[in-house]
């Protein structure tokens, strides 16, 4: 957690190029994946994640959107901010000076129709 409302995901992509990734959200999961392009695998006896194509599959809480991402040596981070809709906020309500309601009561168009 970076903030109150804001998160990261880092992922150690060590190899790859931003060319070689693709990050989509969809239906609220977020999808990275790596590929290098045909004839850029090394030909090794044993791939490490640096040769190997990839896929990590995240779950996104409600209300939170990918805002970014970056790619610095080898570390892909990944800004999310979680998103309060104004229907759902927090919102402080005043608690109006008891005089004034007391001056002011509610059911005086009440009063008026009574004989």
């Amino acid at each position: 957690m970076l903030e109150e409302n804001r998160y990261a995901v880092t992922l150690a992509l060590a190899g790859f190029s931003e060319a070689d990734l693709d990050i989509v959200v969809k239906k609220g999961v977020l999808t990275v994946r790596g590929e290098k392009p045909n004839g850029q695998e090394e030909k090794t006896l044993h791939q490490g994640v640096a040769a190997r194509a990839f896929e990590r599959k995240f779950n996104l809480d409600d209300h939170v959107e990918v805002v970014g991402a970056n790619l610095v040596n080898g570390l892909l981070t990944i800004s999310r901010t979680k998103v309060f809709p104004e229907a759902i906020q927090i919102k402080p309500i005043a608690i109006n000076n008891r005089n004034e309601a007391l001056a002011h009561p509610a059911s005086d168009d009440a009063g008026e129709n009574t004989a």
